[in-house]
């Protein structure tokens, strides 16, 4: 093992991974306790992350598609174009450009912000969010149906289904050798998925075979939960060894000969 510093401060990439170093050890100096190392670390980051995506979303979000729009807007009814300055062609046809139209995002958002500057008519902000709840809602209700639920229910479906020659041909799935791991993958998908949304069924008390069945259901989502848990620890020790491997042959410049 060689031990050679090779990250001189007089070069601009030198100066940055010293600054990254430094970074990196006050985050991991937590680890010890609270102290003002971490807390300045921990600001910086959140200041720092918060400008740029502050910066990205203006530019890339905020300026073309409202401000530049307004701007397009105002130049066309300055002009007499009452039309166009809405977003309307001739025939009055909606256009692909909203321009004025903007002005309604614009006062939703206005209406929101009267929280921090007036509690008087905090109120307005109430309609804000219930336009965003509702448009977001109808939006991801369908999509969530179509992704999760059906996709799932027919996930769970094919497998039995395929193993049918029958089912498999009019299904349009290709027929498949049912062997006897196949078979048990099928069964434990089909239980594992009744008895975990059993468990969510209120509707009933939990006696019988529904109790049964919300017992299974509980050692399913545990052992979902787990496998997830586990899968979030793999990614964090990942994290972890990549910055100590930033610190041992970057910063420090160890190298294994």
């Amino acid at each position: 093992m060689i031990l050679n510093l090779i990250a001189p401060l007089g070069t601009t990439e030198g100066l940055g991974i010293w600054i990254a170093a430094f970074l990196t050890l006050c985050i991991f100096s937590f680890l010890y306790k609270d102290n003002p190392f971490y807390k300045f670390a921990e600001h910086l980051f959140v200041g720092v992350s918060s400008g740029y995506y502050i910066s990205i979303y203006y530019w890339n979000t905020l300026k073309p598609n409202m401000i530049d729009e307004l701007v397009k807007g105002f130049k066309a009814l300055g002009q007499g174009n009452t039309q166009k300055a809405f977003g309307l062609d001739e025939s009055g046809a909606v256009m692909a450009e909203p321009h004025l139209r903007m002005l309604i995002p614009l006062m939703l958002g206005i209406f929101i912000l009267l929280i921090f500057i007036s509690r008087k008519n905090a109120w307005l902000s109430r309609i804000s969010f219930a336009w965003y709840i509702g448009v977001a809602s109808g939006i991801a209700i369908p999509t969530a149906m179509s992704t999760r639920v059906l996709l799932q229910a027919q996930g769970s479906i094919r497998d039995f289904c395929s193993y049918n020659s029958d089912c498999a041909t009019s299904a349009g799935l290709d027929p498949q050798v049912a062997t006897t791991a196949l078979w048990i993958n099928a069964f434990l998908l089909l239980i594992g998925t009744l008895s975990a949304l059993a468990y969510f069924f209120f509707s009933l008390p939990s006696k019988g075979a529904l109790k049964v069945m919300n017992k299974v259901g509980i050692y399913f989502l545990m052992i979902s939960f787990g496998a997830s848990f586990g899968y979030t620890v793999m990614a964090r020790i990942s994290l972890l060894i990549g910055r100590l491997q930033f610190l041992f042959y970057e910063w420090l410049g160890i190298t294994i000969s």
